[in-house]
């Protein structure tokens, strides 16, 4: 997983008197983040840049497919994909309830209501025997009447053979949202015991997917939205998590997120 942070603000607007009158272009070599500029880009705090966690979400066999997750603490009212470079658009999706309007003629230019704050796009793999990828995504704000614009510019690396995996992973699930059934994906490089267990978002156990000793590897399960019982759970956000205990005894463990829609 990469962690990419844009600081630096420049282009129109940032830093001049005139407030801000067109995109902020945000540095990708930037090492920390903005903590927010005002209408005069002043570094005040009262608005914020969007932030973006990318990750390679290993598909085997077929296409890896990579995640995005861009936050932004003052929501997000639109967003553009353009650039994609080996990667085609799987989906997208966000907390609050969002909603994604395709505006325009632009597939990947999408109006967005709920105010979420975070948000998750999919891509998949074109080219399996290419591990270089690229994509950008350009968020909009309402801080500052809706004129703050964040680009987003990061590489994406994914991967060309099924390789022994040489650390404890939980990857992101796929679909994502999921309807009637998803994917989860993990792997351990050393033999262990591993549980993978399913909770909705009060920390009731709705089911155990896996409790069992699986070898070094990588391992995928499916769950179908129902608890141990059977039945078929409702439509909303839910956690699995991941634990694995190795020959020295220490748990390691990881927990994500992933949405039921019906």
């Amino acid at each position: 997983m990469e962690n990419n942070w844009w600081g630096g603000a420049s282009g129109p607007g940032a830093g001049g008197a005139n407030g801000i009158s067109g995109n902020i272009d945000a540095d990708p070599f930037a090492t920390t983040p903005i903590s927010g500029i005002d209408g005069c880009g002043s570094d005040t705090g009262t608005c914020s840049f969007s932030e973006i966690t990318d990750e390679r979400v290993e598909v085997r066999p077929g296409p890896d497919h990579g995640i995005a997750t861009i936050e932004n603490p003052d929501g997000i009212t639109r967003i553009r994909l353009y650039g994609l470079i080996n990667l085609s658009f799987v989906s997208i999706t966000g907390n609050n309830g969002a909603t994604f309007t395709p505006a325009g003629g632009d597939p990947l230019d999408f109006t967005v209501t709920g105010l979420p704050t975070q948000i998750e796009v999919t891509f998949e793999q074109v080219d399996v025997s290419n591990p270089a990828a690229a994509y950008n995504a350009e968020t909009y704000s309402p801080c500052n009447g809706g004129a703050l614009v964040s680009n987003l510019d990061p590489p994406l690396t994914l991967g060309v053979e099924d390789e022994t995996p040489t650390q404890f992973e939980l990857a992101g699930n796929y679909p994502n949202p999921f309807n009637p059934q998803t994917t989860i994906r993990f792997a351990v490089p050393e033999a262990a015991h591993v549980t993978l267990t399913v909770y909705d978002v009060t920390g009731r156990l709705v089911t155990t997917l896996v409790q069992s000793e699986l070898a070094a590897g990588r391992h995928e399960v499916t769950w179908d939205g129902r608890d141990a019982s059977g039945r078929l759970q409702a439509s909303g956000v839910y956690l699995y998590r991941l634990e694995a205990v190795g020959a020295d005894g220490t748990p390691q463990t990881a927990t994500r997120r992933m949405t039921l829609l019906k």
